[in-house]
């Protein structure tokens, strides 16, 4: 975690975003399905940000993977990469809720 950061404050950041995330997710298949590439592109940032900031490194990644599809208009081979991010999105939701004592 980052030093200095008061780690109440912290708690209710990540049970911000663990109580987003589906329907950012949603959000996101919903815009890929459209082929609404600005809405997948600012979804995709969004999440990153969201991920970096609470230090899950692997999920923010992905997202700014799709992030950078989305900038340079290429998101038709993105379902995949939709895929990753779900998985992993699992992954880390039991862990943050582990950490949370939920």
């Amino acid at each position: 975690m980052v030093e200095g950061v008061n780690l109440d404050f912290l708690n209710i950041v990540i049970e911000a975003f663990l109580l987003e995330m589906p329907s950012r997710l949603d959000s996101l298949r919903s815009s890929l399905a459209r082929g609404d590439t600005a809405a997948v592109r600012d979804q995709a940032q969004s999440m990153k940000w969201g991920g970096a900031f609470i230090g899950v490194g692997r999920f923010a990644g992905l997202c700014r993977e799709l992030e950078v599809l989305a900038l340079t208009g290429g998101i038709a081979g993105a379902a995949g990469l939709l895929s990753e991010i779900e998985a992993e999105y699992v992954r880390v939701e039991q862990d943050l809720w582990q950490r949370l004592g939920r």
